[in-house]
């Protein structure tokens, strides 16, 4: 339940969630290669994460892992969870791709005011997006990374370095003309952020316009109308262009 994954280097990364008898939140991770059609386990999260959002940055180079709940002593707290994890794809052992060795970094920064599974990240060049849909607030975090090393690690006749100190810089989005929760957040390429759908915060009716944000001009601006009300979507990027989207609550 509530588990996450992200296409990375033609692997499929799944993992996080709970099990299904809802006992204690799992931290593996598994990968599937695409040649071999088979998932092999790797390293565990730092934290069991249920709900939590993943995407694999170009950029960086690393697996991005966002939000989500835990628990704590024995099942009996439940908790949010506020930073961020990274996991390097660029240390795997040599003569091998596999993510088997490699450890998750967690961010010592937290983010400003998100808390519980309903959130989205997304890579934008060498930004991170972090989208709180319930909340209606829109963070964007640039990593930066630290010379000083975590030491090393030895495997058999193997030494490498594991994931350099890292920090991430996080900063507040101006809002949307129309502010909304509810609604979806989608990355276009390395070009825009898009929102649509959702409901307006100052009453209770849906929101038809579209508003994509402007790197440029530092704004957001207002798109075409969608024909219908889109509540909770799910939105699939096909290429630069062109989107498909689905979801459980659009209303004619």
């Amino acid at each position: 339940n509530g588990c996450f994954g992200a296409s990375c280097n033609k692997k499929l990364i799944i993992g996080g969630g709970s099990y299904s008898d809802g006992q204690s939140t799992m931290k593996v991770f598994e990968e599937s290669d695409s040649s071999s059609h088979q998932f092999k386990p790797i390293m565990p999260l730092n934290s069991g994460r249920t709900g939590a959002s993943a995407v694999y940055s170009r950029w960086h180079r690393k697996l991005i892992v966002a939000g989500g709940t835990s628990t704590y002593l024995d099942d009996y707290t439940l908790y949010d969870l506020r930073n961020v994890e990274l996991l390097d794809t660029t240390t795997s052992l040599p003569g091998t791709s596999s993510l088997s060795s490699n450890r998750w970094f967690t961010c010592k920064d937290k983010i400003p005011g998100i808390f519980g599974a309903n959130v989205e990240v997304f890579s934008l060049q060498d930004k991170i997006i972090l989208a709180d849909v319930e909340n209606n607030k829109i963070y964007e975090g640039r990593i930066v990374d630290n010379p000083a090393l975590n030491g090393t690690i030895h495997v058999g006749r193997y030494t490498w370095t594991p994931v350099p100190n890292v920090s991430i810089v996080w900063a507040t989005f101006p809002e949307m003309h129309e502010p909304r929760y509810n609604h979806t957040v989608v990355v276009l390429g390395d070009r825009l952020l898009l929102c649509i759908g959702g409901h307006s915060i100052h009453g209770d009716k849906c929101v038809k316009m579209c508003e994509y944000f402007s790197y440029e001009s530092n704004t957001w601006h207002i798109g075409p109308e969608l024909p219908f009300c889109l509540q909770e979507a799910h939105i699939l990027v096909l290429d630069d262009d062109c989107l498909l989207y689905t979801s459980d609550a659009a209303d004619e």
